[in-house]
């Protein structure tokens, strides 16, 4: 029976038949089935075919497992221990403070503009050299991450047998053993076999769907795209593009606050700076609707990541955009939460009644209104709006439970009769 055939059954549901076939096809030799197992890989990432492949590859001595070199997680711990990392990632961006290092860069200054990241210049000395170069932030992620695309493109040695991490690791490069975590990808395991005088490198990854295979050409034009699109984006920092808040808000409902924060980041100067131009009062209902959108989730990722200071300038900012329209709704609303949080209770009172008046579902705005007034003893009011809150909501929270039966106290030592 013919080699690619007898590849074929190896996608079989059938037990037998799959082990037939890998019987049959170890009496040939490596050279004649592993091209045919290596284009079996790249295509199907059924995990039954994938093992009946591997234990004909295992076979050859045609795979390797490659944990000794995976790479996950390496910049996430890099965090421990250092006290300013986390304003710099804020400041630089995740991966492009990643390529810096994967480079050599060394950041010895960053300076930041008055408002958001736009106008930082961020000094830096390259990897020997000792002279300190400046750059503005939009320039030094484009060279960045330009260079890292040149190492990409580096000859690299080519795989030998038999296999050894070390050849594996040189054949792969430290680029894509680094890069390839920053884009959610994990490399597992190796196969190499030879085709047409040459030796070809399949590399087993584990991404966000599942177990798969690419050529290693193939995974370094994935890394390839992805860098050529950051280049892009660095490039376009100073332009308001609206058609990024899809990303944006993508990016916010996977709870990437960091991603919405670079997609984002510019997005203050630039607006603070339109306030004052004719193209402010030009802008369409639905621009202004995008912008206070695009505010209201990066204000939310900086409160995330607790810097409360900044989320309040960017929801001031959009309330200033919005107005009072609809779409300043939620702006005053996580206006008035932020307040709360930040124990400025009376200065949240006059943001939360204006969310009242321009949202129709208002099961998220009482409780926090009425915290607000029990907190400044505005105790009576509070009595009522709590009260309307318990009574409304579908889910009543340890935190309504306890304002509604703090209002109720405050209202029965005063002796005051409250009707059913």
């Amino acid at each position: 029976m013919k080699i690619k055939k007898l590849v074929e059954q190896l996608k079989s549901e059938q037990k037998s038949i799959r082990e037939s076939a890998i019987a049959s096809l170890l009496t040939k030799s490596a050279d004649e089935v592993m091209p045919h197992i290596g284009e079996l890989l790249a295509e199907d990432d059924n995990s039954v075919t994938q093992s009946a492949a591997l234990d004909i590859a295992r076979s050859f001595d045609g795979t390797l497992s490659i944990a000794p070199l995976n790479r996950d997680n390496w910049f996430e711990n890099l965090a421990n221990g250092s006290d300013n990392f986390e304003e710099v990632v804020r400041i630089l961006g995740p991966r492009f403070l990643a390529y810096s290092i994967i480079l050599g860069v060394q950041i010895t200054k960053l300076i930041q503009g008055n408002r958001g990241t736009s106008g930082t210049v961020v000094h830096f000395v390259f990897g020997d050299l000792k002279d300190e170069q400046v750059l503005p932030l939009g320039s030094f992620r484009t060279q960045v991450t330009a260079a890292l695309l040149g190492a990409l493109d580096e000859d690299l040695n080519t795989v030998t047998f038999p296999l050894s991490i070390e050849n594996i690791e040189q054949a792969i490069s430290s680029v894509v053993l680094l890069v390839a975590p920053l884009l959610g990808i994990s490399l597992k395991r190796v196969v190499a076999f030879k085709k047409n005088d040459k030796v070809e490198l399949l590399t087993g990854v584990v991404d966000s769907e599942g177990y798969k295979f690419f050529y290693i050409n193939t995974l370094k034009a994935y890394i390839r795209k992805a860098l050529n699109e950051d280049i892009a984006m660095a490039r376009q920092r100073f332009q308001l593009d609206l058609a990024v808040i899809a990303k944006a808000q993508r990016a916010y409902d996977k709870r990437d606050f960091d991603e919405v924060i670079l997609l984002l980041e510019t997005w203050p100067g630039l607006l603070t700076t339109m306030l004052k131009t004719p193209e402010f009062s030009n802008l369409s209902d639905s621009q202004i609707q995008k912008i206070a959108i695009g505010l209201n989730i990066l204000g939310h990722s900086f409160a995330e990541k607790n810097d409360l200071r900044w989320a309040e300038e960017l929801y001031r900012l959009g309330i200033q955009y919005s107005k009072d329209s609809s779409h300043c709704a939620e702006l005053y609303l996580a206006m008035g939460k932020l307040l709360n949080k930040s124990s400025r209770n009376g200065e949240a009172i006059g943001h939360l009644k204006r969310a009242y008046n321009l949202l129709e579902n208002n099961d998220v705005v009482l409780p926090e209104l009425g915290h607000a007034l029990l907190e400044t003893n505005k105790n009576i009011c509070a009595r009522l709006v709590l009260k309307k809150a318990y009574d409304c909501s579908g889910k009543i929270t340890s935190e309504l439970q306890a304002d509604y039966d703090a209002s109720q106290q405050i209202i029965e030592k005063a002796s005051l009769l409250w009707p059913k």
